[in-house]
């Protein structure tokens, strides 16, 4: 199994946090543990890519943009033979 990059992992917590997710959601879906979640959400938060409102997580709008434009980075390499 290859290992994941942050930004693969960043992505994946934008994408499941969409339509707002808890930290068990985040856990299980992205395939962490809680240490490792913690870490990301508040480093997310901390850069105003996703919110905290009540026990729910929220991919903010600049989040949104963040992950638009790291999918379009990781299509632009991968259509260049090369992988991020």
């Amino acid at each position: 199994m290859k290992r994941r990059s942050r930004i693969d992992i960043t992505e994946e917590i934008l994408d499941i946090a969409m339509e707002g997710a808890n930290k068990t959601q985040i856990v299980y879906n992205a395939n962490l543990n809680f240490i490792t979640a913690n870490k990301y959400l508040d480093m997310l938060i901390k850069k105003n890519l996703i919110k905290k409102k009540g026990d729910k997580y929220i991919t903010t709008e600049r989040g949104k943009t963040f992950q638009k434009l790291a999918k379009t980075l990781e299509l632009d390499l991968d259509n260049n033979g090369k992988t991020i």
